[in-house]
Order: structure tokens, then sequence, then C-alpha cells
């Protein structure tokens, strides 16, 4: 529920103050302002989080194919050594 409030919260902490006194304009202006800044955070946030997971998921795809390669590089020389004696044979 913290990260929703987060996602919300204006970005960068630029916020217009409400008037003190009651000026429907001052007022009105204000809350349009900080009803943007919510939104751009909401958007920005949230394209930083996909980026983010997209980046996760690149980063343990690469790691899941390193280890299938370290796991099978010792079987790289036996299998020259075997195709090199398989030749030399026929």
């Amino acid at each position: 529920m913290e990260l929703i409030s987060h996602l919300f919260s204006p970005w960068r902490r630029l916020h217009e103050s409400y008037p003190k006194s009651f000026n429907l304009q001052a007022y009105a202006a204000a809350l349009v302002v900080n009803t943007m800044m919510r939104g751009v955070s909401a958007v920005a946030r949230t394209g930083l989080f996909v980026l983010a997971v997209f980046c996760l998921l690149v980063s343990c795809a690469v790691a899941v194919i390193a280890l299938i390669g370290w796991i099978l590089l010792p079987a790289v020389p036996l299998a020259v050594v075997g195709m090199t004696a398989v030749l030399l044979t026929q």
C-alpha cells in the first residue's frame, strides 16, 4: 500500500502551495498544477518500474545462458579431441 502512495506523490517534490486565504482562481490553479505533477509522477515511475523489470529479466536470461555455457564448457575440448580422433582414423 505504501508503494501506491509513493506512486502518486508529486514528481521531484514539485508542487504549488495552496493559498492561505480563499481565492478560487489561485486554489484551482494550484489544484491543476498539483494534479498534473502527480500524473507526471505516476507515468514516470511506472515507466521506470517497467524498465527495471525488463533489465532484471534480461540480466536473468544472460545469467542462465552464462551458467549453461559454464557447465558445458569442459565438454568442448573433449568434443574437439573426439572429433579429431574420428577424422584421423578415417
